[in-house]
């Protein structure tokens, strides 16, 4: 998930300054901490545009700061890993205010849906949501997953819409 200024590529220290100063929404979430909502984040962006998650910050955009950034950086790569399948995300440590940040970018899925825990999401402007039957079907049918021939046709009603030749054939 990269950002490009108008003169071309950020580079990380300004990128991150750059966030900062950006509200959640559709590719960015403010994290005070690490908790199961990360989890469903991680998966929400790479099923949807892809994004980042900046930790150490709360949501309304005040910097909080992390006081362990390895363990903390063990704990995000191990949660992303327990998404099925595991998505690859990228961290980079950042000080702001004499305050440890994490970056965490999350890569669009090129691989298909992701699942963490029981649950599939979806990002949604500054939300990730837990996708429905209907968005799943959807999703799954984007990917190529199913095949015409396995889609049922629930407007079909015999024998109006039976061809007794086309059957024959």
């Amino acid at each position: 998930f990269g950002l490009v200024a108008e003169s071309g590529p950020m580079d990380d220290e300004k990128r991150i300054d750059w966030l900062l100063h950006q509200n959640e929404g559709q590719y960015l979430e403010f994290k005070q901490s690490v908790s199961d909502n990360l989890g469903r984040a991680i998966c929400g962006f790479a099923n949807s545009t892809g994004g980042a998650l900046i930790v150490g910050v709360r949501a309304d955009g005040m910097i909080r700061g992390i006081s362990d950034p390895s363990a903390v950086a063990a704990n995000i790569q191990n949660i992303a890993r327990t998404c099925k399948p595991p998505i690859n995300v990228i961290i980079s440590y950042f000080v702001r205010e004499g305050k440890t940040l994490l970056l965490v970018d999350v890569p669009k899925s090129d691989s298909g849906i992701h699942q963490f825990g029981s649950g599939f999401y979806s990002r949604s402007g500054p939300m990730t949501q837990a996708m429905n039957r209907e968005e799943l079907e959807a999703f799954f049918w984007k990917a190529g997953r199913f095949r015409f021939e396995e889609k049922s046709n629930t407007e079909f009603r015999y024998p109006r819409d039976f061809d007794a030749e086309a059957f024959r054939i």
